[in-house]
């Protein structure tokens, strides 16, 4: 719904300019001299199409002009884009870890009950699987 707004408002927007220029044009349509000065080439054109052609270049410049400026805008968003992917692979990478060795701690405290605990805490003491072969 707020896509098909966007999409109407740029239409509108559109349309206006387009008159605008289509409105400049048509009252500006005296021809000037354009005199290449390093060349001998002097050329008649409408004035419209001086200043719309000046207008255009301007605006390029301009884009071009931002797009240089932000680039370290970019680099950096690039840049913690890999960082926050390496972090989720290394979580990831974690996450299956502990699995794993939850699954290997069940198996163990399965195949000796009897014998107590097997890890310790911190500040413990480790308490040994009691053998069979206690003498």
């Amino acid at each position: 719904m707020i896509h098909a707004v966007k999409k109407i408002v740029m239409w509108v927007i559109a349309a206006i300019f387009a008159a605008f220029i289509a409105l400049f044009s048509l009252a500006n349509r005296t021809s000037v001299g354009l005199d290449l000065w390093p060349l001998a080439i002097t050329q008649e054109v409408p004035i419209f199409t001086l200043i719309l052609v000046c207008l255009g270049f301007g605006i390029l410049w301009g884009g071009f002009a931002a797009w240089l400026s932000a680039g370290t805008a970019r680099r950096r968003a690039r840049a913690a884009t890999r960082r926050a992917e390496a972090a989720e692979a290394d979580l990831r990478h974690a996450a299956e870890r502990l699995v794993r060795l939850e699954q290997d701690l069940k198996a163990l405290r399965a195949s000796d009950k009897a014998s107590g605990p097997i890890f310790s805490g911190p500040g413990q003491t480790a308490l040994l699987p009691k053998s069979s072969d206690a003498a």
